[in-house]
């Protein structure tokens, strides 16, 4: 049967072609891959189901149950046939709950912005007399493991590794598997804490992740030096937790499916602790795109029933997309309550100009950049191609791995830890890095939050002192309200420069399972249209006034499509009682649009010197949003669509036979591409979705 199952799995593979998609996921080309839900998990009824629709069977789709793989050498259900009698749709099988024909996905590694030639394994290197712990040649530039002022970075600017270390931890025991293009297992900082039973190659379906000889083929070899490269070996540096069992899944060197997703984020789910991610949609300011919907379920199920049911760890880069001004809440992979978004400082503690800023993003550690300021620029120290030391690897990508090895170490101290209460555990424990930024915060809660930093900086010695001594938060709620919009349709239509405000009383679901007392994420699923995505900002206020911007204006998104059922995603209400009265707030940003573009974006290059402007904070306050021609109604109001619209404009010192009316036709949709009109969009529909406890 295995034998059947990999033939299959390879056919398939050598058929479906790689593809660039325009954006999100309209235009991205289909496989011969079906994925089946079926009302049981039974293989022997997958298997009778795939050959009575004409399919071949392919096996389990990760550990997901009741979901299998079917492939079939055609790309359409039509084109399969028994002689002239074609096979029955999927749809038509009593026991098919969903099935779903796989598409090709677009995802780019977060790539690193200064990369030098790589320098050899054994480096003859001036030591540093606070830095004798570790025998390996590049230890002293490690800055971020142990900071005493070498290489002119400010004292201090470290997150606790070498501490941590003394105290007993380093990983022994944690299980960490980076999902990229593959894993340098032979590589000799990294083979002794190499894991195969927590690696896999799914895209040449075996079981060694060592990538392709190829330059652009070594992203995950550098993820991987940064977590567990092996300590006092004499090679190179010091992977944050240098005991840990390192695994890797070669999975974006070729075409990546929903499949090929929920194959890796379940992988060996009993044996795994963490899962690293480098990578996610486009960092370009113009995509809004996430998981494909078995990616979706594959870390639902993960974060949920993996490690024997206290949760898989999905530590996810929150993107490099800065310099674009893109928005990591556009991010579906990052912004996913089941995954940790992890932001990059510099050394300074000052954001990166390649950072994302969002609401979604839990906290931040150190990474490759000046942080605007060229004496300031220090990079990682990590594995490289051929076997090689890197001294300059930066960015988100760099970002995520280091935290992956920081959140080894806490589960070292506690096992027991859910995917949740590492979450609480970031909130209590980070700490507020640059504390002159004027943009920190304190919620309802009482804690500090800020959109470039998160919760702050991860220091390992408090995370791991949490640990020790924590107690299980009580079980997830959720409690999702559709809110009523207004059903005239001049009170959700976004005018030029001007805004909207939508207000919902909540009760948090009181007097039902699903009642939250305590928050912990709160999302805001969207639909919209309007002409220009790019120059639309959306804040929500809670009701202890915490206010968050869930998305910025983003002046490289062009895109008409609009918004079409995506959560956005903001932690900024941690802790909050969430009973009470909400406000969504729309703003059309065209006036600002071309003027933010011109001045806010000036990065000079010359030659190894780079100078950054910062953009200057933007306040938002929901009070201060006019809209010129709309009234804004706070009311809670129920919307038919479609509908009939009416306008009627009228002075009210003329008589009524002077009144000027004018009137749409009944069941017309609003057309926000009228040249005409002021109105450039409408609001469809938002549901607040509240996850937290009832204690």
């Amino acid at each position: 049967m295995m034998k059947l199952f990999h033939f299959w799995f390879l056919l398939a593979f050598i058929l479906v072609s790689k593809v660039h998609s325009l954006e999100e996921d309209d235009n991205q080309e289909l496989t011969n891959f079906w994925a089946v839900e079926l009302d049981q998990d039974d293989e022997l009824l997958a298997q009778e189901v795939a050959k009575k629709h004409g399919y071949n069977y392919g096996g389990r789709i990760g550990s997901l149950p009741n979901h299998f793989l079917l492939v079939r050498e055609e790309k359409s259900e039509g084109d399969n046939k028994r002689g002239d009698i074609p096979y029955p749709s999927l749809r038509e099988h009593p026991n098919v709950k969903w099935h779903e024909q796989q598409r090709s996905l677009t995802l780019e590694k977060r790539g690193v912005f200064q990369q030098c030639d790589p320098l050899p394994g054994h480096i003859n290197e001036d030591g540093i007399k606070d830095l004798k712990y570790c025998n390996d040649p590049m230890f002293c530039k490690q800055w971020y493991i142990a900071s005493f002022g070498q290489d002119n970075e400010p004292m201090g600017s470290d997150m606790g590794i070498l501490e941590a270390w003394k105290m007993g931890y380093t990983g022994k025991g944690v299980k960490v598997t980076v999902m990229d293009d593959g894993l340098d297992h032979t590589h000799p900082d990294l083979k002794h804490n190499y894991d195969p039973k927590a690696s896999r190659d799914l895209n040449d379906n075996d079981g060694d992740p060592k990538p392709r000889d190829e330059a652009d083929q070594y992203h995950g070899t550098k993820c991987s030096g940064e977590i567990g490269a092996q300590a006092n070996n004499s090679v190179c540096g010091v992977g944050v937790a240098p005991d840990v069992n390192l695994g890797g899944i070669r999975m974006l060197d070729g075409s990546v499916t929903g499949v090929t997703e929920a194959s890796a984020f379940g992988l060996q789910p009993d044996y795994i602790d963490i899962f690293s991610a480098s990578w996610g949609p486009k960092d370009n300011g113009q995509t809004l795109a996430g998981p494909s919907t078995l990616g979706k379920k594959a870390l639902e199920h993960g974060a949920k029933h993996g490690r024997k049911g206290r949760g898989s760890i999905y530590v996810w880069a929150s993107g490099n997309g800065g310099g674009s001004h893109d928005d990591c809440d556009c991010d579906g992979y990052a912004s996913s309550i089941y995954t940790i978004a992890i932001g990059a400082i510099s050394a300074a503690g000052r954001s990166t100009f390649y950072d994302e800023k969002c609401a979604s993003t839990m906290a931040v550690v150190y990474s490759g950049d000046s942080g605007g300021r060229v004496e300031e620029y220090h990079d990682l120290v990590t594995t490289g191609r051929g076997h090689t030391c890197l001294r300059h690897f930066g960015g988100t990508s760099a970002a995520a791995p280091l935290a992956a090895g920081v959140f080894s170490l806490v589960l070292q101290a506690n096992k027991d830890l859910t995917w949740r209460d590492l979450q609480h555990i970031i909130t209590k424990t980070a700490k507020v890095n640059n504390p002159k930024d004027s943009s920190w915060k304190i919620n309802g809660a009482g804690f500090k939050i800020n959109h470039k930093y998160g919760f702050g900086l991860l220091y390992a010695p408090a995370l791991i002192k949490a640990a020790k001594t924590w107690k299980t938060v009580p079980k997830q709620v959720k409690c999702e309200i559709k809110v009523k919009l207004p059903s005239d349709k001049r009170k959700r239509a976004i005018t030029k420069a001007g805004s909207v405000t939508f207000t919902v009383e909540a009760d948090a679901c009181r007097g039902t399972p699903n009642f939250v007392k305590k928050l912990e994420h709160a999302q805001a699923v969207i639909n919209l249209r309007h002409r220009q995505r790019g120059v639309l900002s959306i804040d929500i206020e809670s009701p202890s006034k915490t206010l968050s911007r869930l998305l910025a204006e983003r002046p490289l998104d062009k895109s008409t499509v609009g918004v079409k059922d995506w959560p956005f995603t903001t932690v900024h209400m941690w802790g909050e009682n969430p009973a009470g009265y909400w406000k969504l707030t729309i703003r059309d940003n065209t006036d600002l649009h071309e003027k933010r573009l011109t001045n806010n974006y000036r990065f000079q290059f010359d030659d190894n010197e780079m100078q950054v402007r910062d953009e200057p904070e933007m306040a938002f306050h929901s009070e201060n949003m006019e809209s010129e021609d709309l009234p804004v109604n706070d009311e809670a109001f129920e919307i038919p669509r479609p509908f009939r619209h009416e306008i009627v404009l009228e002075d009210e010192n003329e008589d009524e036979g002077r009144q000027n009316v004018a009137r749409e036709e009944d069941e017309r949709e609003l057309n926000i591409f009228d040249v005409r009109s002021n109105i450039y969009g409408a609001l469809d529909s938002w549901t607040l979705v509240l996850y937290g406890t009832a204690e």
